[in-house]
């Protein structure tokens, strides 16, 4: 009896501990989650503190669980995030790894978590300019992403995508060229051979080969693009004009302006039609038609738009708005062109009088518009009243770069070499006075 007792009391017992156990695992999963949250929370609060010491606390309950999910290094990425979103891209970078080497240990190789963790550790290193350790990364992920069936063109384009970007921001534009071309293959299998999305393919592949001033290859490249746009969306398509005026933008590269201009003129017409009524939009349209224009010396063809442009900006942000100063510059270049010097001046002052009003009288784009002025009336031969504007000039840069500055210094020299001018130029004799004159 007393045996059969005993044998009871220790079932009872062993049940009692395996309750117990069970109930402190389940209490620290509750832990857990309620610390995870109230991070979660603080951290978009802005309490990175606070969040910091939730996040450690959600750690400390996972590891004493010693379970085999994926808790543990959820609390990793948990503080990697905190600290990336604090620009502590260094510590950051030591969380998500140790999170990784967790999920290495105990996730399958193509876990979505597994994976997601390689994504949040590029965009680390990405931050940080670690573009050696980048490469490896990417090359794991696209092979992850390869032995992926399903249908989702995002899926594998993403890695592709980034390693085409490490290489072409690093200028090693044949590495990222067939990265590229996979692109527009991947799209053409989605969407088909029609879509924007390849004609966006299409864009990148134009841009690498123009940063290589390849510009026959990247036209060919835009002018793809471009046809697919004119028959998806239309000739009259905002997306059709940008297209445009990166097929005329080339033609600038190579000077080639009369095959520019029409392609410009003809992005700015459908641009009239479609945002005609975005008075501010409409005048930033026309800039490239503006230094088109310019760059073929058709300087009344210029000052017309301009004028236009100008009238636009006025109209919608009013008389002193920097934009305007900045449309008033471009009016003074045109007239100083058209050797409207007097006109030339009256806009430069006009462009100076709204950055005084906007930034104050000591602000480096008062001294450019400084220097604009002492140009012109340098170019008129009124000497002293151009050394006096370089010498206001003077006094800005001294106060905000100091005399060492190589900005400070290439003014002083240009208004020593001034003031040498005024001294050594031969003025006009003054006519002989009759006698008996006063």
């Amino acid at each position: 009896m007393k045996k059969e007792i005993a044998l009871l009391t220790g079932i009872q017992i062993a049940l009692l501990s395996q309750i117990a156990c069970v109930n402190s695992v389940a209490c620290a999963d509750n832990e857990w989650r309620k610390d995870t949250n109230t991070g979660r929370d603080e951290m978009s609060a802005g309490r990175f503190d606070k969040a910091l010491s939730h996040f450690n606390k959600a750690l400390e309950s996972a590891e004493a669980m010693k379970a085999e999910d994926d808790l543990v290094a959820q609390s990793l990425d948990s503080i990697a995030d905190l600290y990336r979103r604090q620009d502590k891209s260094q510590e950051a970078e030591e969380y998500y790894r140790k999170a990784l080497k967790r999920r290495e240990d105990a996730l399958s190789p193509t876990s979505d978590a597994l994976y997601r963790n390689l994504e949040n550790l590029t965009n680390c290193l990405w931050d940080q300019g670690k573009y050696s350790e980048l490469k490896p990364i990417l090359a794991r992920m696209i092979a992850l992403r390869e032995k992926d069936s399903r249908e989702d063109y995002d899926w594998l384009e993403r890695p592709i995508s980034s390693m085409a970007r490490l290489y072409s921001d690093n200028d090693k534009y044949g590495e990222a060229q067939p990265f590229l071309e996979r692109i527009v293959e991947i799209r053409k299998k989605v969407y088909g051979p029609d879509s924007v999305k390849v004609a966006e393919a299409y864009d990148d592949l134009g841009r690498l080969f123009r940063d290589q001033h390849q510009y026959e290859v990247s036209r060919t490249w835009y002018e793809n693009a471009l046809q697919i746009r004119k028959h998806v969306l239309g000739s009259e398509h905002l997306q059709t004009a940008r297209n445009i005026d990166e097929i005329a933008d080339l033609y600038s590269r190579e000077r080639q302006f009369t095959k520019a201009e029409p392609l410009y003129l003809e992005s700015f017409e459908i641009r009239k039609k479609l945002i005609g009524d975005q008075k501010v939009s409409l005048a930033h349209s026309a800039r490239d038609l503006i230094r088109c224009y310019q760059d073929q010396d058709e300087h009344q063809k210029a000052l017309t738009l301009i004028e236009d442009q100008l009238k636009l900006l006025r109209e919608e942000l009013g008389d002193d708005n920097v934009e305007v100063a900045e449309s008033l510059d471009r009016l003074s270049d045109v007239h100083k062109d058209l050797d409207n010097i007097d006109d030339a001046i009256k806009d430069a002052e006009a462009a100076l009088a709204i950055r005084k009003k906007a930034f104050g009288e000591k602000h480096i784009d008062v001294a450019n518009n400084l220097r604009r002025l002492s140009r012109l009336y340098d170019q008129k031969q009124q000497r002293e009243k151009a050394s006096s504007y370089l010498k206001t000039e003077m006094q800005i840069l001294e106060a905000m770069l100091g005399p060492d500055h190589p900005e400070y210094l290439d003014v002083k020299h240009a208004n020593d070499y001034l003031e040498y001018r005024i001294k050594t130029e031969v003025k006009p004799k003054t006519a002989a006075k009759p006698p008996g004159s006063k």
